[in-house]
């Protein structure tokens, strides 16, 4: 069985300079699967049967011998452990009653073999239909959301493609802790991040194994990503209704005290860091800030901002581009002046004289 590989202890991501408005709302958007940027998103390889072939085979571990003793074992325990008459008891009683109640459970259990076989591989079957229904409509449609994080700040692509040409930001979240977990049937109290795997084929629909495994696949061209997500759905949605691109906006709370940092990009405008920072200092938020820039060659860092003199920012300029022959050289101008005053003044002439002689 293989271990869940541990979250990083930062996540971050990545916006555009219209977005400083998250530190004031503290809200993020969860996005259907239909919604993201990749169309070859949420593919999987399955045949026709492959659900209901799976689901049998599921059905048939559950209910073998050893399948049936586990399933005995498992009711006897939650028998004892729940009986109200039995819990005020001493421990030795409730043993003895376990030891009266398992073999008991077992016997019954094996006797009624072919009927849970019988019943299970019914209620399989209706899993794997209700599955095939949820997989190919609901969940693309929006049933499952997700919010995409990457394990890396220093990602060329990513400040280009998702933070607006570098003139945006990114937000160094804990994981841990980021988003509450509202939804109905979950023990956790935060939503788990859940790391993205890069594949050169589309994963099998597999009963056996993860059945939510395509959720974290990807073709191996966004790699480069690093990409830890986060899933929903739409039921603890803070806000809803808006519509854009034919996609419903769902946006859920992100708690403040889990932004760690944040990294302005290397063209950041002074207007965009100014919303930043009054929007953190409302907040009161304590947090670590940096900014990209660039060193020698095709390099580029972090570095930490402590004072505003650290901040190396311009205004945004305008959109208006001018021609050519609108631009004045006034260098260049100045030196073809003195050029043509020399020729006026036949100081050249007299220079050449002067060195044929000496030659």
């Amino acid at each position: 069985m293989r271990r869940k590989p541990p979250s990083p202890t930062i996540l971050y991501k990545y916006y555009g300079p219209e977005r400083a408005d998250v530190f004031r709302s503290f809200r993020v958007r969860f996005s259907q699967l239909a919604a993201l940027n990749d169309p070859f998103e949420f593919l999987i390889q399955a045949q026709p049967g492959d659900l209901w072939r799976n689901a049998r085979r599921m059905a048939g571990r559950m209910t073998n011998v050893f399948g049936l003793i586990g399933l005995a074992i498992g009711a006897a325990f939650k028998a004892v452990r729940e009986n109200e008459q039995l819990k005020p008891l001493p421990a030795w009683v409730r043993a003895l009653a376990l030891a009266i109640v398992l073999p008991v459970a077992i016997i019954l259990t094996l006797l009624l073999g072919p009927f849970i076989s019988k019943t299970l591989n019914k209620v399989m079957q209706a899993a794997a239909d209700e599955f095939e229904v949820l997989l190919l409509e609901q969940v693309r449609k929006g049933l499952v959301l997700v919010f995409s994080c990457s394990e890396t700040w220093a990602s060329v692509p990513m400040w280009a493609h998702y933070a607006g040409n570098h003139t945006g930001f990114a937000i160094g979240l804990d994981p841990a802790t980021a988003f509450p977990n509202n939804g109905p049937r979950s023990d956790k109290r935060f939503l788990p991040p859940v790391k993205v795997k890069y594949l050169k084929r589309a994963p099998r629909m597999n009963f056996l194994g993860r059945e939510t495994a395509f959720l974290a696949a990807k073709m191996d061209h966004w790699a480069y990503e690093k990409e830890w997500r986060f899933m929903n759905m739409p039921d603890g949605a803070a806000q809803r209704g808006l519509v854009a691109n034919g996609n419903e906006l769902l946006l859920f709370d992100l708690r403040p005290q889990a932004i760690r940092e944040i990294v302005l990009g290397a063209n950041c405008t002074v207007e965009t860091v100014a919303a930043i920072l009054d929007a953190i200092a409302d907040a009161g938020l304590d947090l670590d800030l940096y900014q990209v820039k660039r060193s020698t060659g095709y390099g580029f860092e972090r570095l930490r901002i402590r004072t505003l003199d650290d901040l190396q920012v311009e205004a945004s300029e305008s959109g208006v581009v001018q021609d050519l022959k609108s631009i004045t050289f006034s260098r260049i101008d100045t030196a073809f002046d003195d050029f043509r005053a020399d020729v006026e003044r036949d100081r050249i002439a007299r220079w050449l004289a002067n060195f044929g002689e000496r030659s």
